[in-house]
């Protein structure tokens, strides 16, 4: 009878610790995809940043 509690707790823990885990990935991939978007997002508006300061430049030699 102690045997199987023994292995019912054991097959619990395991049970337990791979929930930890699968939730522990879960977390961990959604906080990379985060970052991962921030960081498209950040070059995104740079590139269009840089874009607006070459027109401008390009107006600026026309007028001139």
């Amino acid at each position: 009878m102690a045997l199987a509690y023994e292995q019912t707790a054991r097959q619990l823990l395991t049970a337990a610790e791979q929930e930890t885990l699968s939730e522990a990935a879960f977390i961990t991939i959604h906080s990379v995809k985060a970052v991962l978007s921030h960081v498209v997002f950040g070059l995104v508006f740079i590139s269009a940043g840089i874009y607006v300061l070459h027109a401008v430049g390009h107006f600026a030699l026309a007028v001139l």
